[in-house]
């Protein structure tokens, strides 16, 4: 009795390339045999008279007959009222198509099948537009008048009515050298972020691009009292052979790290405790007992901090050996 026992089929690559081809041959051979369906008439999916409001958006649709038509042979235009409603997108040839309202107005929409000799096939869209409501009300949030310290970067606010899309929200800054949007590509929308540049007085404007209704803000911007301050007390106390840090509070964002150098009046008291010898915090090693003093300076504006460290025996160093 012979016993069957599985075995390996050695696949041929060169036969499973051809199968592989002649099916792929067979696929496009009966793609491009297909007919391609026109369609014959086109008639409106709901009704062809719309109402829209100042700044809604709305889809105009239409089925076609036969039914696996292709749309491509469908077009869209505007008849009339280009002013009151526009396309969304570039794509006319669809079965549907979206509108943007722009101002109150009658409009008419048409869609018609694109093929020499029916073109008198077509749907006409009687498109009215009313003006807006409370619906695209914006306000101010917080004070109107606001003060900044050169470096900072701030929020402004406003509130806006249910329903109105941040796009038609547009800021503008009228001085530019004094303030910039803190993201160039983020200048729409019920809040934006800025950056105070320079001291100065400017006016930042939120329209409205529905109604042309504006809120303003006057924003001041300053120069800090000082541009940067101690951070804890000016004297310390570190013992001997122990590393220790300093740290200076920088009063806006346009104080540079870079532009903070730290010096020391003995280094053979405190030394840098690694190579970074700048920047609002640096770390320092006590060499030595006695007093020294550390100062942080701020290259750009010429502000200056200064601390007195005083280096102790160790509580550890005053041990016997014998």
């Amino acid at each position: 009795m012979k016993i069957l026992r599985n075995r390996k089929i050695k696949r041929n690559p060169f036969l499973t390339l051809s199968v592989f081809t002649a099916v792929l041959a067979s696929v496009f051979t009966l793609q491009a045999g297909a007919k391609v369906i026109k369609p014959e008439s086109i008639s409106a999916v709901g009704t062809k008279t719309v109402t829209m409001t100042v700044g809604d958006e709305r889809e105009l649709k239409v089925s076609m007959s036969p039914v696996r038509a292709e749309d491509d042979y469908l077009d869209w235009e505007i008849v009339s009222g280009s002013k009151v409603v526009a396309f969304t997108d570039y794509d006319r040839n669809d079965d549907e198509v979206e509108i943007r309202a722009l101002k109150a107005g009658t409009a008419k929409v048409r869609c018609f099948i694109d093929i020499s000799g029916k073109k008198n096939k077509e749907v006409i869209f009687t498109v009215t537009v009313k003006k807006t409501s409370n619906k695209s009300a914006i306000t101010r949030v917080g004070e109107a008048k606001r003060t900044v310290y050169v470096g900072d970067d701030f929020e402004l606010k406003v509130k806006k009515s249910s329903g109105l899309k941040d796009r038609y929200l547009e800021w503008a800054i009228k001085d530019e050298k004094i303030l910039r949007f803190d993201d160039y590509y983020e200048t729409t929308g019920d809040d934006v972020e800025f950056w105070a540049k320079k001291a100065g007085t400017t006016t930042v404007t939120c329209t409205n691009t529905l109604t042309n209704k504006k809120v303003s803000f006057t924003v001041t911007v300053k120069e800090p009292a000082a541009a940067i301050t101690r951070n804890g007390p000016k004297i310390r106390m570190a013992e001997l052979g122990d590393d220790f840090e300093l740290e200076v509070n920088k009063k806006s964002n346009n104080v540079r790290d870079r532009n903070l150098t730290w010096t020391i009046s003995d280094k053979g008291i405190a030394d840098f405790n690694d190579r970074e010898t700048w920047g609002d915090e640096v770390e320092f090693l006590a060499k030595k007992a006695g007093t020294v003093t550390i100062t942080c300076k701020d290259s750009a504006s010429g502000d200056k901090v200064t601390f007195t460290v005083n280096v102790v025996p160790g509580y550890d160093d005053d041990y016997d050996d014998d």
